[in-house]
Order: C-alpha cells, then structure tokens, then sequence
C-alpha cells in the first residue's frame, strides 16, 4: 500500500492544533458560553464559540474566535430557531455583506460593513405612518421620514432587553408591574447617546431600565430626512410584568 507522507503530516497538525485548545463553559444570569481556549494561555479563545439560553438550552450566537477575536462566519438565531444575522467578522470586526432577517427568516436589511452602507431595506409599515422627531439645529420637527432610524437584527435588540433585564427587588416586593420608557438620541451617524428617563415607574425600574437599554448594541443606521442623515430622539418602552 502506497504512502501519502503529506497528508499523514497534515493529519498530524491538524491533531496537534485541536490538542492546544480546551473547551470553557462559562455561566451567567441568563446565559451559558461555550468557547475553547488556548491551553497555554487560558485568556486567549481560540475556535468555537457559542452563546445560548441558560434555562432552555436555545442556541443564540454561533461563531469563532482567532487569537482572541471574532473571526470568519458568526449567526444570530431567535428564540423559534431562525436565523436572524449572518456574516463575516475579520480580527474582531464585522466585514462584508452582512444580512438581518424578520420573521419566518424574511430579509429585512443588509448593510456592508466595508463601505458602511445599507444596501437593502425592506420597507414596514411604521416606516410610512410613524411620526418622528427629527433633531434641526436647535429645533425638534415632528414629521414622517423617508427611512427612520433602523436597527440591523431587530430581534437582537428586543432578546438583549429580554435577557438582560432584572426585577428590582424593592419592585418585586411591592408587586409593582408596568412599563419604564427610555429616551435617548441617535445621531446623523448612528450613534446613540443621550440616554435618559421619560417615563417613570420608580421602586428600582427606571435604573434597571436604564441600565439594560444602555447593554444593547450600537447596531443602528441613522434615519433619513429630506436626503440627508438627520439626528433622531427615539423612546422605548420596558416592561416589567409579575408572573
């Protein structure tokens, strides 16, 4: 029988490169984390990466790490097991075409992250009925637009509000339920500040709504208005419901 002497090396290092990582589960609150790390350094994740529900098992994030950085192909799922973000992440930043899906895994956006564009939206209801407040210099205008503000991977925000929220103990002693509204401001960039208190509950929920709000990830598109990339004042709601 023939020898192939450059696929039994390769085979070799193949085995040599998965015996220098170990596996790390890692728990939190809410959340469970599988990942493999370098068994030389420990601080350094190395390979598979996944994030899922602590309670339920659902998977949330798939991916990988390089030296320690995000790399190659990464999905979002929701919780009925859609996918509902992919694309590529190049030494820890998101590069290419990436694509955000709806409900029943629809496409809603993509946006290319090389050229940090949009390159597709599908239009909602609520882009053509919704009455925003656009930011004008010193003036605030009420007014419809021709694209609002628009989060890439809607269910991304909704789920980090899910699972990251909280009760407040003084709340859940004086069964307090109801809702907390977030102010906050995205700019002619997408970025996102001014956050702040609009609606008050009190008993806790106002900081813990604050504090959950500010977790979500800066994925916006700033909004459109007359041509031009406009600065918008944004509300949202958080719930806090006793079982």
């Amino acid at each position: 029988m023939k020898k192939h002497p450059l696929i039994f090396c390769a085979l070799l290092l193949a085995l040599a490169g998965f015996a220098q990582t170990k596996s790390v589960t890692k728990d939190s609150l809410n959340y469970r984390e599988k990942y493999e790390v370098l068994k030389a350094n420990p601080n350094v994740k190395q390979g598979k990466y996944s994030l899922s529900v602590r309670s339920s098992g659902k998977i949330l994030t798939t991916g990988f790490y390089k030296n320690n950085l995000k790399d190659g192909t990464w999905h979002e799922y929701n919780l009925k097991d859609y996918v509902i973000a992919e694309g590529q992440y190049t030494n820890g930043r998101k590069t290419g075409e990436w694509k955000y899906y709806g409900k029943l895994w629809k496409l809603m956006n993509k946006f290319d992250f090389d050229n940090n564009q949009l390159t597709f939206h599908q239009p909602t209801h609520d882009d053509s009925v919704h009455v925003y407040r656009v930011l004008k210099g010193r003036d605030t205008i009420a007014t419809l637009m021709e694209r609002p503000p628009i989060y890439l991977g809607s269910d991304i925000l909704f789920r980090s509000l899910l699972y990251n929220l909280r009760y407040p103990a003084e709340a859940v002693k004086k069964r307090v339920s109801g809702r907390v509204v977030i102010g906050f401001t995205i700019d002619e960039k997408g970025h996102v500040h001014d956050y702040r208190v609009v609606g008050s509950l009190g008993y806790g929920c106002d900081e813990e709504a604050l504090r959950v709000v500010k977790l979500i990830p800066e994925d916006w598109v700033a909004g459109q208005y007359k041509g031009s990339n406009v600065a918008v004042v944004m509300n949202l709601p958080v719930a806090f419901t006793l079982e």
